[in-house]
């Protein structure tokens, strides 16, 4: 069964951070919130993201939280962070591979 991602992705009541409900809506969100992503947002994403989506330096787990949204209590959420060097955000590009991986992909400048 194919899932259709949100229009817009709530934020927590309770906690400073997105929530993405399914972890194959990673690619779109960071696609309608590619600001927020480089200057180290934080998402909340379901258990089952712990395959998917292992600490790496630069989307790292900071957290695990019960959170709410219009007050009412979502499931166990793990809060991810991204993380990229301010000095190297202007230099990355997120590429998306055909399994949903994302993977950062920094752009050398040819310097002559």
């Amino acid at each position: 069964m194919a899932y259709n991602p949100p229009e817009e992705y709530e934020r927590y009541d309770d906690y400073d951070a997105y929530e993405i409900s399914r972890t194959e809506f990673v690619p779109d969100f960071i696609e309608k919130h590619y600001d927020y992503v480089l200057n180290g947002g934080k998402v909340g994403l379901p258990i089952t993201a712990l395959d998917k989506y292992p600490n790496k330096p630069w989307f790292h787990i900071v957290d695990y939280a019960r959170t709410h949204i219009n007050g009412k209590c979502k499931y166990f959420r793990i809060i991810y962070q991204f993380n990229f060097p301010e000095e190297i955000r202007d230099s990355i590009v997120l590429s998306v591979g055909e399994d949903g991986s994302v993977h950062p992909v920094i752009l050398i400048k040819n310097r002559r």
